[in-house]
């Protein structure tokens, strides 16, 4: 909460081709609505996965990022880093989002604690750190995550 993800996910689908070949998968959402939601954005050229504090799946990707790779789609994990303050910073500037600071502390804490790596090492995908305190805004972010290697192939 606070590290950019939406802001960024929407630049970086802007940059590979927008709503018609590009889609922004929730990681954060649940049982029947995550199944579905993943089913829907296999049907895409582009999925570009969002995760604030996550659910089971998202503790065990193993059991479902094989359909992207089964269907032959290049993965790349991002870690959007950034500082406790600059979180609760963000999050309080958010005109929609109306976050306690305790809920932003859990989430932070929970995302360091619990899912940092856990794609590359369950998932086994390759994965990059990215500080975003380092660019003057999301798009800049963007176009690093974009520059990517593995995504220009």
């Amino acid at each position: 909460m606070g590290s950019g993800k939406s802001a960024i996910a929407t630049q970086i689908k802007q940059i590979f081709g927008g709503k018609n070949n590009t889609v922004i998968l929730d990681l954060d959402r649940t049982g029947e609505e995550f199944i579905q939601e993943m089913q829907r954005a296999l049907d895409y050229e582009n999925v570009v996965g969002e995760i604030s504090d996550g659910a089971s799946h998202t503790t065990d990707p193993q059991k479902w990022i094989h359909k992207f790779k089964d269907k032959g789609c290049i993965i790349l994990s991002v870690i959007l880093l950034s500082t406790l303050e600059t979180c609760h910073k963000r999050v309080k500037n958010r005109s929609h989002d109306i976050a306690t600071d305790d809920k932003i502390d859990l989430s932070f804490n929970t995302f360091y604690q619990k899912l940092l790596t856990v794609f590359a090492v369950k998932g086994q995908v390759e994965e990059i750190c990215i500080n975003t305190e380092r660019y003057k805004n999301e798009k800049e972010v963007a176009e690093e995550i974009s520059k990517h290697p593995i995504l220009n192939q």
